[in-house]
């Protein structure tokens, strides 16, 4: 049997997602945290996937990877981050809510698809996991945050301490985390992962801010 580059391609990232995947659910039942390489590594592999399934057979596979099936019960990895999820429960919220939640719970859903990612701060607020009120984080506490710690690591940990859940993460290519300043994104922070910069927006104004 002869395969094209394509569908070989296709072939060992399913495989790769299949092993790091497990790989993951191990950790999880033996109690361990899950490891964000891993996330990343899945993450990555599923961008290449949906581009692939969307090229190769566009009517069978709209939507990439999601197209393939939907695990209906149990525990499920989040790929963006490397959490665990229970889709029975999440679906058990989603289905419960009323019809304008629902739409609007797609809405954002879409949104974050068209940007290769997430938008799980207004995703949890519809589902009632995070309050509408919670806490944003202000530019001065994240120039406050930087300017006593020059460790990249650091400062992202310690912003995410004080925002909480990111409104926005993923990407592609680039993987990012937003944390607004308002409810609707008009100023924001963003943090680049991998090149380890902090940006602050408003508006067209970008500027980084921990070089």
């Amino acid at each position: 049997m002869k395969f094209s580059k394509s569908k070989l391609t296709l072939i060992v990232s399913v495989a790769a997602i299949i092993a790091v995947t497990t790989s993951v659910m191990v950790a999880f039942g033996s109690g361990e945290e899950p490891n964000i390489d891993n996330a990343a590594l899945i993450r990555e592999e599923k961008l290449n996937l949906d581009e692939i399934l969307k090229k190769q057979s566009p009517d069978k596979y709209p939507n990439g990877l999601d197209s393939v099936g939907e695990v209906k019960i149990g525990p499920a990895i989040d790929i963006y981050d490397g959490t665990i999820v229970n889709i029975e429960d999440r679906n058990k919220k989603i289905n419960g809510l009323s019809d304008g939640k629902k739409k609007e719970y797609t809405k954002w859903i879409k949104k974050g698809e068209s940007s290769a990612g997430i938008y799980r701060r207004k995703l949890q607020q519809i589902l009632g996991d995070t309050p509408d009120n919670e806490k944003r984080i202000t530019l001065s506490e994240v120039n406050n945050i930087i300017s006593k710690n020059h460790e990249f690591e650091i400062q992202k940990a310690e912003i995410e301490k004080i925002h909480g859940t990111p409104d926005f993460f993923g990407g592609s290519g680039t993987f990012r985390k937003e944390y607004w300043l308002d409810d609707e994104g008009e100023e924001l922070i963003t943090v680049l992962i991998d090149q380890g910069t902090i940006f602050h927006q408003k508006g067209d104004g970008i500027k980084i801010i921990n070089d």
